[in-house]
């Protein structure tokens, strides 16, 4: 069985989309990327439960999620989520997704170290947004996709602008 490590935060979830509004209505400086604002761990103090439980999934996520499970892979979600000092949010985590139906065959909460995680569970494939964890992960041979949900630069990996272009990536291996 062919195993998809997924990220969750600007990978399946728009997490810095929803920040970015609570920077605005909060008055904070403006920012293109929230983990740039000047005292992130206060904002996600403050902030993180209101982002964990009501930013929107990225369109097409649930549907291509479930279709690869159909077609037989096996689906991980692994995320540094819940790892945030000051926000316990892994019970919230699996609320929201529940609720979103998102399916999964396992979650991994507070994995900062993403290769660690992907090693443990033998993961062949991982989708995320940060081109430093695809490189990290890439050492170790497991087969990166990239999320062009926030950095748009060009990229070495395979990259990606929503969730049918992965879905048509899995269609054509």
């Amino acid at each position: 069985m062919v195993t998809i490590g997924i990220d969750i935060d600007d990978t399946l979830v728009k997490t810095n989309e929803k920040a970015l509004e609570i920077i605005e209505r909060e008055g904070y400086e403006s920012v293109d990327y929230y983990e740039n604002i000047f005292d992130l761990s206060g904002f996600i103090s403050k902030h993180f439960l209101e982002i964990v439980e009501s930013a929107n999934l990225f369109e097409g996520s649930k549907m291509v999620i479930k279709e690869l499970r159909n077609k037989g892979y096996k689906i991980i979600l692994i995320s540094a989520r819940a790892f945030q000092s000051g926000a316990d949010t892994e019970n919230d985590t699996i609320c929201y997704l529940k609720k979103h139906g998102i399916e999964y065959d396992s979650i991994l909460l507070r994995k900062p170290n993403k290769v660690e995680a992907c090693l443990q569970e033998s993961v062949d494939y991982f989708i995320d947004d940060k081109e430093k964890t695809l490189d990290a992960l890439t050492a170790v041979g497991v087969k990166c996709i990239k999320m062009q949900s926030i950095d748009k630069r060009p990229t070495k990996y395979f990259a990606v602008n929503n969730w049918y272009e992965i879905l048509n990536y899995f269609n054509n291996i």
